[in-house]
């Protein structure tokens, strides 16, 4: 593990350290990876910052202090080569999901739209991961192969008991559940996720046009 120097708040500002600026960029930049909403990468450790470390020590059984020591940078980097791994992973294992598929999946969750969040987009919705995995209609089995790596055990048992819930109670679980609600789904996870969750939609386009998958068109 790199050498790093210990932060906590107000570091980078001109007050306080603002020779540890560029290392509170690193540190806002490897949350953002992990799929926090930081907000600016300005090397400024404010409220927002200790706030989501707090959430990250809290995921990872640290003590939730919001002071970056080395147990907590080691915490950061390894989750961040988990990241990688499981995005290298479940892109190649992704790849032949959407059977006949010539475009390019990550280009179309691009243009979708990334949301890190668990959220319910409303309706007869369930509780919804990144990249549109909907806990309401989706298999069980499916969720937690391809999350279970992911996210924390007491996460992943929270996420079971919101498997197979609908429309305004999903909403209504999701509010009174913190846990649920602190699981973060980077950019790069859900990349790889992405074909999972496009299948059954390109599916049903394949079953309405199925001229689509001739080489030709």
């Amino acid at each position: 593990m790199s050498s790093h120097h210990l932060l906590r708040l107000y570091d980078g500002f001109a007050r306080q350290s603002p020779h540890l600026r560029d290392e509170v960029k690193q540190l806002q930049q490897i949350l953002q990876n992990l799929g926090f909403s930081i907000g600016n990468i300005d090397g400024m450790f404010g409220q927002g910052t200790e706030d989501i470390v707090k959430t990250f020590q809290g995921n990872h059984d640290l003590t939730a202090d919001g002071i970056v020591g080395s147990g907590t940078w080691e915490a950061l980097e390894n989750a961040e080569d988990r990241d990688v791994s499981d995005d290298e992973t479940k892109t190649s294992d992704g790849s032949s999901v959407l059977k006949n598929f010539r475009g390019d999946p990550g280009w179309v969750h691009a243009r979708e739209g990334h949301n890190g969040k668990p959220y319910w987009p409303g309706g007869a919705s369930g509780v919804t991961f990144d990249p549109g995995m909907d806990l309401g209609h989706a298999k069980a089995s499916l969720i937690e192969e391809l999350y279970k790596p992911l996210i924390t055990s007491e996460q992943m048992a929270a996420v079971e008991k919101v498997f197979g819930i609908k429309g305004e109670d999903a909403k209504k679980t999701l509010a009174e559940s913190p846990v649920v609600m602190s699981i973060r789904i980077s950019s790069s996870q859900a990349d790889g996720i992405f074909p999972y969750a496009a299948e059954p939609y390109w599916d049903g386009i394949v079953r309405n046009f199925p001229t689509l998958v001739n080489d030709d068109t």
